[in-house]
């Protein structure tokens, strides 16, 4: 669905043929025209990208090959950017014409990056949870997840926010907690939402104010 009146109003994408049996996972704009929609077609995995506000679509699946679907996105601005299934991350400078692909060596559900170089991931690596931080475009990750933290029941970390380089927020699944850093990893807190069960997105403009989406 799209709006140009702050929501009062909303007109339907249809994804155009041959893309309409496509399911789409993962939604992703850098501006008004030019956006990413991840996901899985044909049991295979799928990337389309818009340049012109959702009208029409082309694929830049970064490995047709493979059949885990596109799970996450983040593009700097319509050129470079950054996708991954749970085993791969993959990177682009044009738009998505190449790819160089990435193995991070851990299970990724999500990530996020600030400019090409410094960039977030969680999932995870074995049976522990991870939040991986890289400086170096994905090349090298480091754990902000100390093996200390009491993450009892999250052998993954689903959800991730960065709001900034010292504020980030993660999640598990089926958890009604969230774990909260205000120092860049070096120490998290658990946030308990006692009145909910189930924590499935959420977005945060600081370090105290944000939104989240349930199941009651």
């Amino acid at each position: 669905l799209r709006t140009n009146d702050g929501g009062a109003s909303w007109d339907s994408i249809v994804v155009n043929t041959p893309f309409a049996t496509y399911t789409i996972n993962e939604l992703f704009f850098t501006d008004i025209d030019n956006g990413f929609a991840g996901g899985i077609n044909n049991n295979y995995q799928t990337l389309l990208k818009t340049v012109d506000n959702g009208t029409t679509w082309t694929e830049i699946t970064p490995d047709p090959a493979l059949i885990n679907p596109i799970n996450a996105i983040s593009f700097i601005d319509p050129s470079n950017g950054f996708v991954s299934d749970e085993s791969n991350i993959y990177k682009t400078t044009d738009g998505g014409g190449s790819w160089t692909n990435l193995v991070p060596g851990f299970v990724i559900k999500n990530l996020n990056f600030s400019d090409m170089n410094n960039g977030y991931a969680c999932g995870s690596m074995g049976t522990d949870a991870v939040v991986m931080k890289t400086s170096d475009g994905g090349i090298s990750w480091n754990n902000l997840l100390s093996a200390t933290i009491p993450f009892t029941f999250n052998s993954s970390m689903q959800k991730l926010d960065v709001v900034n380089t010292a504020v980030i927020y993660c999640s598990g699944q089926y958890s009604n907690n969230l774990y909260r850093t205000i120092d860049g990893g070096i120490t998290w807190d658990t946030l308990t939402l006692s009145q909910i069960y189930g924590i499935q997105d959420y977005d945060f403009i600081n370090a105290n104010e944000g939104h989240v989406l349930s199941t009651m």
